[in-house]
């Protein structure tokens, strides 16, 4: 008797019993019947509809000439002695773009079963690009002497030799500086022979040619990088 009891009870809680995340919106998950029902939702047909939508596309085109730039300039003077092809060009951009469509497709239902195939299109654009250029500017000379001479590099005044060995360093203009470099040169025994300096003005940019007895290593050369001001530094031979 009391598993009778139990078993009714049981059925009329399925009976009265609702999802709590169902909705009374057929539109959202068809429709809602009251109590068990053997009726079914039919999905089965074609549709139809349309599509928009906006995008942004991030790109980042820094280092993307050099190598064909390399190639370009491979076995060359300004190649060997300045490695042109990795001076920074270019950089990163965004592009936002719209985009429109349709897509069209068919339901085929068996039981609760439903496969449907959809076809869908998008047109939009959402690419971008980029364009910069990038110069370079170094005067020399002939003295008396019938030796050429550097006497200009980027718009700054100096004058230097073309000397077997040289280290370029350009920096900031700071109090210091040619202390630190020397004393790091001096410390790594890397003799200077002659050194060569020109400014833009007063606290700005500042390029040294440095000549010296042997080319530095790489090891000095990551130094010299690291000493407060430098903005870039490089070995020379000519």
């Amino acid at each position: 008797m009391r598993r009778l009891l139990l078993v009714a009870a049981l059925f009329g809680a399925v009976q009265s019993a609702q999802a709590a995340d169902l909705p009374d919106l057929p539109i959202l998950r068809g429709a809602v019947s009251e109590g068990l029902s053997t009726s079914r939702v039919n999905w089965q047909g074609y549709y139809i509809g349309a599509q928009a939508g906006v995008g942004t596309s991030d790109m980042n085109f820094g280092g993307s000439t050099r190598n064909i730039a390399a190639q370009l300039l491979s076995g060359t003077a300004m190649e060997a002695a300045g490695q042109v092809s990795s001076w920074p060009l270019l950089g990163k951009t965004s592009q936002r773009g719209q985009g429109w469509g349709g897509f069209v497709g068919y339901n085929s239902q068996w039981d609760d079963v439903v496969i449907g195939v959809e076809m869908s299109y998008m047109h939009g654009k959402f690419g971008g690009t980029q364009t910069d250029s990038m110069e370079r500017s170094v005067a020399g000379t002939v003295f008396s002497d019938g030796r050429p001479r550097i006497i200009q590099i980027k718009g700054i005044n100096l004058e230097a030799s073309f000397a077997p060995n040289l280290l370029y360093v350009t920096n900031q203009d700071k109090p210091g500086f040619i202390g630190r470099l020397g004393t790091l040169l001096g410390t790594e025994k890397v003799n200077i022979a002659n050194f060569n300096l020109g400014r833009a003005a007063p606290g700005e940019d500042a390029i040294s040619l440095i000549e010296i007895d042997d080319p530095v290593s790489d090891a000095v050369l990551a130094k010299v990088g690291t000493i407060e001001g430098v903005v870039q530094a490089k070995r020379l031979r000519f």
